[in-house]
């Protein structure tokens, strides 16, 4: 009984000092609407006009020496493209437009992408894709967008259907 009556007490204290946290987190963040700090967009455009200034260019994220489509650029890229749209701010538009076009050839080939690979994780890029894709609506990117789709036909799957 002692073994129970121990766990019980290490997980009230656990949640207890769960609930405290949140209470501040959300109390501080009420707090720094009140005050007029900085807001969440700000935030964002902070980070991402840090980030372009790291990384000039869209597919030197994540400390690339060379172009490559990649699960994190395409995360990058989807961010980039909805602080666009929260601020209508078109450096962010023209740097993924910029990775875009490195990326995608006119054919709609994508620069280091090998559907043979069969990795799922460069399938997740073309989200952005679709979103530029509304955009610009540009020939080569709906055909890299179909590429891209085209994999998910022959994709292996597991006995239960997935991937």
């Amino acid at each position: 009984m002692l073994p129970f009556k121990c766990c019980f007490i290490m997980v009230r204290l656990a949640a207890s000092i769960v609930l405290l946290l949140l209470t501040v987190l959300v109390g501080s963040c009420q707090y720094s609407q009140k005050e007029g700090k900085i807001s969440p967009v700000e935030y964002a455009k902070k980070m991402a006009d840090s980030d372009i200034k790291r990384n000039p260019e869209g597919w030197m994220i994540d400390f690339r020496e060379k172009p490559k489509w990649e699960y994190t650029h395409g995360l990058m890229m989807n961010a980039h493209l909805a602080l666009f749209e929260e601020t209508g701010d078109k450096n962010y538009l023209r740097y993924v437009k910029g990775f875009a076009d490195t990326m995608v050839m006119n054919s709609g080939e994508i620069l280091t992408y090998k559907l043979s690979d069969y990795n799922i994780d460069r399938v997740s890029p073309g989200r952005f894709l679709i979103n530029l894709y509304q955009i610009h609506p540009e020939p080569e990117y709906l055909k890299a967008i179909e590429l891209l789709r085209s994999q998910m036909d022959n994709h292996p799957r597991t006995r239960e259907g997935g991937f």
